[in-house]
């Protein structure tokens, strides 16, 4: 007893299935076939643009978070010149007063 196994022609486009390969080549060329075929690949043209859309979406909030921490940071970089001025000015009075106390010191 001989045991046949039938390959099977599929068409996932259509949802058909034959183990005929001229009637899958015959049913690649029909008007249904490309319709659908034509469907299927705006269906996957329209995702692909979908995808993107999402993705520059992600971007510009990524890139708005960005602004918003460089802004943030510059104002730290701001206050950290401030204090560094404010330490110099403090730093210099404090020589000034050290030295005038050295004198007064001196002068007893």
């Amino acid at each position: 007893m001989a045991l046949y196994i039938l390959k099977m022609h599929i068409c996932k486009i259509c949802n058909y299935q034959t183990s005929d390969k001229s009637n899958i080549n015959h049913h690649n060329k029909t008007k249904k076939h490309i319709k659908n075929e034509e469907k299927t690949k705006n269906l996957e043209e329209n995702k692909t643009i979908e995808k993107l859309i999402k993705e520059i979406e992600e971007l510009k909030k990524e890139l708005n978070n960005n602004k918003q921490e460089k802004e943030s940071l510059k104002k730290e970089l701001n206050n950290n010149k401030q204090e560094k001025e404010s330490l110099e000015k403090l730093m210099k009075e404090t020589e000034e007063l050290k030295k005038e106390l050295s004198n007064i010191k001196q002068e007893k």
